[in-house]
């Protein structure tokens, strides 16, 4: 494939914004994988903000970190008329647009490239917002869309990027069987070092959680179990890192805090470069997700060497066989459980984990197929 390969990308946050998280770090590792030519349509602030992103320039096209092209559109300018001049602009190979819901960057782009004729080169990605977790949440508002969204044959036409066979199924139970998907897993890259983490002994742990706020990721019974596995005399250190999204919800992991001896904290939000620096203070990363179509923070936890203890409700399994950590079910009793026997663990015996997580992670980062996998997404009859 030519790295002439243009494709056009709308999505509503892109770097130097992080606050949304995985979507952003998806189409960031794609540009810095793929030897292909990017251009990035976005909004001009970060996910959850009101201040626009400081020394950007608005509504032209500038260079990104990777030499991606990038236009940063203010909110008076994200409309369908400029969506389908910039669509006009240029005969893109493809247009790819990084979620299922949003009106601004999926529906009007979608709604500019079919009056244009385009849908063939459209690429839709819907971020695990299929997943069972993720439908309950608004669960009234998102049921009557998808049915309205079927009823006018709105996404009929266009390819779907599945990152796994459930995603993939996902899409086919709700768009029909026949849909056209291709499935190419999300890319991640490796740090380019790795920190020591802190010396384990028995009866006290440090635990890292990064996730949004939010009732998708279970914050509160996250906070739930772990208070409920935690003995008398145990030394907790957990950090939560995430941006709140939910005022109410957010009140409700206060609350639940409120009266723990334990030293448990809710940090806020935090940038990929703290990640990669703050990692390695910890032991454990905890995440009981209600679903992830990938979990680029659970990667990441894994690359730098850190066990991690989060449900089966993502695509990472068999973590228990390859000594880097534990998938359970969403059951109070098996995170207790797995939660007490991480408290308990000894240097030695975490040691062996933490070699376990490190070469997962290494082994995921560098999986040739998976950049094959993704060069096929942008791979047409009419491309070499």
């Amino acid at each position: 494939m030519s790295s002439n390969t243009t494709i056009l990308v709308f999505t509503d946050w892109y770097l130097p914004g992080y606050k949304a998280g995985g979507p952003i770090r998806s189409i960031a590792n794609m540009v810095t994988r793929l030897h292909l030519s990017f251009s990035i349509v976005t909004s001009n602030k970060d996910h959850d903000s009101d201040e626009p992103y400081p020394c950007v320039s608005t509504n032209r096209w500038v260079h990104g970190p990777q030499n991606e092209r990038v236009m940063y559109l203010p909110l008076e300018e994200q409309t369908t008329q400029r969506i389908r001049e910039i669509i006009q602009e240029s005969d893109y190979d493809f247009i790819y647009l990084n979620s299922l819901f949003s009106s601004k960057f999926t529906l009007k782009p979608l709604i500019a490239a079919r009056r244009l004729r385009k849908l063939e080169k459209v690429i839709l990605a819907p971020r695990g917002m299929l997943k069972p977790g993720a439908l309950t949440v608004k669960a009234g508002k998102k049921k009557v869309f998808l049915n309205a969204a079927r009823l006018m044959g709105l996404y009929r036409g266009l390819t779907w990027h599945g990152t796994n066979e459930t995603e993939a199924d996902e899409i086919r139970q709700h768009f029909g069987k026949n849909v056209n998907v291709k499935v190419a897993p999300n890319l991640v890259v490796m740090p380019k070092e790795n920190r020591a983490l802190p010396t384990k002994v028995e009866g006290a742990m440090r635990v890292v959680t990064i996730a949004r706020i939010s009732p998708e990721k279970n914050i509160t019974q996250s906070i739930d179990w772990m208070l409920k596995a935690m003995t008398e005399d145990a030394k907790l250190e957990w950090d939560i890192y995430g941006t709140q999204e939910n005022a109410e919800y957010f009140s409700e992991c206060q609350s639940l805090l409120s009266s723990t001896k334990h030293e448990v904290n809710l940090k806020g939000h935090i940038s990929p470069e703290e990640i990669k620096t703050t990692l390695g203070k910890y032991h454990f990363f905890y995440l009981p997700t209600l679903g992830e179509n990938f979990g680029h923070a659970i990667i990441e936890a894994l690359m730098h060497g850190l066990p991690v203890i989060i449900s089966d409700m993502t695509p990472w399994k068999g973590l228990k066989n390859q000594k880097a950590g534990w998938e359970l079910p969403l059951k109070e009793e098996e995170f207790v459980a797995v939660l007490r026997e991480s408290l308990a663990m000894n240097g030695e015996d975490f040691l062996s984990l933490h070699g376990g997580a490190r070469t997962l992670g290494a082994t995921i980062a560098n999986r040739s197929n998976d950049v094959r996998a993704n060069y096929e997404l942008f791979r047409t009859k009419d491309l070499d």
